[in-house]
């Protein structure tokens, strides 16, 4: 299985469909199917490198906790990323190494604004060859 997603329809918002063949992928391609609703994550250089370390009960938990994070960095910091590495990604949280770059306007293109990552559909489940996610985003 490789990597991919998909845009989902749904009443006011956005969502998306992810699969990998690995939880760290999954995640990995979580971020940028998110990324990918606002600018072009193929555009994000990894010129710097942040860590960010996550509590949760779950991984349903975990995924909306991990968005929602990379999410406000990118308003608060105006900071996007275009690659991960995890060190520790289970259940009960993850640390993660994210490599990527200031927000810039005429290279990023930041078209549309994310208000949120929601819990609604929210799901990460194993399938036949990987894992699948689903997200929905309040646009």
């Amino acid at each position: 299985m490789e990597p991919s997603w998909e845009t989902i329809d749904h009443t006011a918002d956005v969502g998306v469909r992810v699969r990998a063949p690995t939880l760290s992928l999954l995640f990995s391609t979580a971020a940028r199917a998110m990324y990918s609703l606002c600018l072009d994550p193929d555009r994000i250089e990894p010129a710097r490198s942040d860590t960010i370390s996550l509590p949760a009960d779950g991984l349903d938990e975990l995924l909306l906790d991990w968005l929602r994070e990379i999410l406000a960095r990118l308003a608060a910091d105006r900071v996007v990323y275009a690659r991960f590495e995890f060190g520790r990604l289970d259940e009960r949280g993850l640390e993660a190494a994210a490599a990527g770059e200031p927000l810039d306007a005429t290279k990023h293109r930041h078209e549309t604004e994310l208000k949120a990552v929601t819990a609604h559909g929210l799901s990460v489940r194993p399938v036949e060859g990987g894992w699948e996610a689903q997200v929905i985003f309040d646009v």
